[in-house]
């Protein structure tokens, strides 16, 4: 074997390894969570348009989308997006605020080519469809803290919630890929529906912000 054929073999090995490795990590978070008191009460809750079928949780439509590409289309959600970030960061900000949680954090705008590739792959090409083109995370300590937030949001943002999806903590249903767990709320911010990835930290800690990369692996 050439040398760059045996070092791309030998790298592609220690990914699956360190793959392997990082869903037992995740695992073991996950059920050290499951030791809380209060995830019995997580584990029986219904989200919001929270089902394995099709979502019915999209970006508003408009009339001139009728003659738009998909990509025309999708280039009109980014600008909605970039412009209804900071609105998206500062909620962020106060529910990180009154919850004590100490470290939120901000997605870059979806490109043109991530949401045209997402939404062929997962809606039948429909842009409409993808609700994470503006996307903030909050990483919470434990199952108190995500069911205050709850509480909180309902409170304060109810007539602005989208969707609440909660299947992945739930022990009867499977996580996401490489065995990450999560929560994602979808939250309409002046007109264009937004994301929110709540995190536990003791999931984050194990791949921090790689842990997306460790995803698409």
């Amino acid at each position: 074997l050439s040398r760059p054929r045996t070092q791309s073999s030998w790298d592609s090995y220690c990914k699956v390894i360190k793959l392997f490795q990082n869903k037992r990590r995740y695992d073991h978070a996950y059920n050290t969570l499951k030791t809380s008191p209060l995830y019995p009460y997580l584990s029986v809750m219904e989200g919001m348009d929270d089902t394995k079928g099709a979502k019915s949780t999209t970006q508003n439509y408009k009339v001139q989308y009728d003659t738009m590409s998909s990509k025309e289309i999708a280039e009109d959600q980014i600008k909605l997006a970039t412009d209804t970030l900071p609105k998206l960061v500062d909620i962020c900000k106060e529910l990180a605020g009154c919850l004590g949680a100490k470290k939120i954090g901000v997605g870059p705008v979806k490109s043109v080519s991530a949401s045209l590739d997402k939404a062929g792959r997962k809606y039948g090409g429909d842009v409409l469809c993808v609700t994470d083109y503006c996307r903030a995370f909050i990483i919470l300590e434990d199952i108190a803290a995500l069911l205050a937030l709850f509480e909180l949001l309902w409170y304060s943002l109810g007539p602005l919630i989208r969707r609440i999806k909660v299947a992945t903590l739930k022990d009867s249903n499977s996580s996401l890929f490489g065995g990450y767990r999560d929560c994602k709320i979808n939250l309409e911010v002046e007109g264009h529906v937004c994301e929110i990835q709540l995190h536990f930290s003791n999931m984050w800690n194990i791949c921090s912000v790689n842990g997306f990369q460790h995803y698409q692996n």
